[in-house]
């Protein structure tokens, strides 16, 4: 009975799988997980899976959510998970630097332009924190970590080498949908004076009209 089931999910083509999901009139999670079970239903091996990138993406964030959630969903096999060294690895590979990266502005970019006009609205918000100070290398650049970071822009702090000790965040908020998304992150020796305070605002406020996003004034 089982090999006949097996052969029967094996024999299933994609697009039959598609009807089915939306025939029962799923949401893309839903239909994403089952999507995913039937597919690595079809692999022999655990070596041999092939993930979705949109399943990838969405255990990085489960994991980012909950470690513990993560494991005990991977040890009782609730989902067909990738494991923790998979989940690691791929966010090993993520670049995270201080400053306004101008690819994460390339994809919020390709966001913005897919919300209606009254979805475009926010307000740019942004926060400051106090941080405990340590000193960390990073082993793939050979370069201090948690120092006064400002980013590549022409700021004149940026070339301040002490240890950081307050967190400088900034941020989009939308008006019309329940979102908060960061877009920069900066590393200060106490609070940011406010020449390069002001500097980083105007800063966040042309890039973000740039990608088409409308700020209240």
């Amino acid at each position: 009975m089982v090999k006949s089931y097996k052969y029967k999910i094996d024999s299933i083509s994609e697009e039959t799988i598609q009807q089915h999901i939306k025939r029962l009139n799923l949401n893309y999670a839903q239909g994403m997980v089952i999507n995913e079970c039937l597919r690595i239903g079809k692999f022999n091996s655990k070596t041999s899976r092939r993930y979705s990138n949109d399943w990838l993406l969405t255990c990085l964030l489960m994991q980012i959510r909950s470690p513990a959630m993560y494991k005990f969903m991977l040890k009782n096999e609730i989902f067909p998970l990738p494991c923790v060294q998979t989940i690691k690895r791929h966010l090993s590979l993520v670049k995270l630097d201080f400053g306004f990266d101008p690819a994460f502005f390339e994809m919020f970019k390709k966001k913005i332009n897919l919300k209606t006009e009254q979805q475009k609205y926010g307000v740019l918000s942004f926060n400051e924190m106090s941080v405990r100070k340590s000193l960390k290398t990073d082993p793939k650049t050979l370069r201090y970590q948690v120092v006064v970071d400002f980013g590549n822009d022409d700021i004149a702090s940026t070339k301040n080498e002490a240890l950081a000790d307050h967190a400088l965040v900034f941020g989009f908020s939308s008006l019309c949908e329940n979102y908060f998304q960061p877009i920069g992150c900066f590393a200060a020796k106490g609070a940011t004076n406010g020449v390069t305070l002001a500097k980083l605002i105007v800063q966040a406020i042309l890039l973000l009209e740039h990608v088409g996003a409308k700020l209240l004034k």
